[in-house]
């Protein structure tokens, strides 16, 4: 009665969908089969169902929720000039997604580059290093202690579900305004253009040549001394320490670099 449908089996094969994909695709009721034997619960498919098969993957590839397919798959119809919008619109972006990768790859890539031969120098260097914005939070002690991992976790935490994208630099600053010295754990962040930069929690590094010098542990104060040699330390008015990015990366802990501002470009 049924001998010109396919077995789930015979589907899976001709389609190179797992059955497990095919009853999820019938729970989701986007591709529920032709007929379902009621005495052994077997499901049977068309030939013809192929090619919503093929859509259901290409839905898949870019991203598209296949719950979609409910306005687009009805009365055995699909109408795939409304999923064409829907795909070419997922696969821009995709594409400025995977745009943006190859960006931070570049990047983190360069800084490697950079970091490496920093390393390995006996003697400070110079760097130029672009701006960037960050969140900040009051902190006096050093990196790589239990209160500054205990400090850091509650800081991520509690921005966690923001709108700011998060970036891979941190550690703790030391900024001179009005003549005081302010001691912040930092975050990089990606700015957004609707968030004002007059709030306390937002700091700009300002691009610029800074004096870089590795060191074993952290310690802002250390930077305050091995300065001395190079530049007047009156001058000083930020200094950063972060973990150094290097070929060889370890976790505990991970190397650490001061970073004190000279000069904007």
């Amino acid at each position: 009665m049924h001998s010109n449908l396919l077995t789930i089996k015979q589907f899976s094969k001709l389609t190179n969908t797992h059955p497990k994909s095919l009853r999820y695709y019938d729970e989701l009721g986007i591709l529920k089969p032709i007929y379902v034997n009621p005495e052994n619960g077997y499901r049977y498919y068309s030939i013809f169902q192929v090619e919503l098969v093929y859509t259901i993957k290409i839905c898949t590839e870019v991203n598209v929720p296949l719950k979609t397919l409910f306005s687009y798959e009805n009365n055995n119809t699909i109408h795939y000039k409304n999923l064409s919008e829907l795909f070419i619109s997922s696969l821009e972006q995709k594409i400025k997604h995977c745009e943006k990768l190859l960006s931070q790859s570049r990047n983190y890539f360069n800084q490697l580059l950079s970091a490496e031969s920093r390393l390995k120098s006996d003697k400070p260097t110079y760097q130029y290093f672009d701006s960037f914005y960050c969140l900040i939070t009051p902190y006096q002690g050093v990196q790589h202690s239990d209160e500054w991992e205990k400090a850091m976790a509650d800081f991520l935490l509690k921005f966690y579900e923001s709108n700011y994208e998060i970036g891979y630099n941190t550690g703790i600053c030391r900024i001179l305004k009005d003549g005081i010295w302010n001691q912040y754990l930092f975050i990089s962040i990606s700015h957004l253009s609707d968030i004002p930069l007059g709030t306390d929690h937002i700091l700009s590094i300002p691009a610029g040549n800074y004096l870089c010098n590795n060191v074993s542990t952290s310690n802002l104060d250390y930077a305050m001394e091995w300065t001395k040699d190079y530049i007047d330390p009156h001058k000083l008015s930020i200094i950063i320490e972060t973990e150094l990015l290097v070929n060889d990366y370890t976790l505990f802990p991970p190397p650490l670099e001061h970073r004190c501002f000279i000069d904007s470009p």
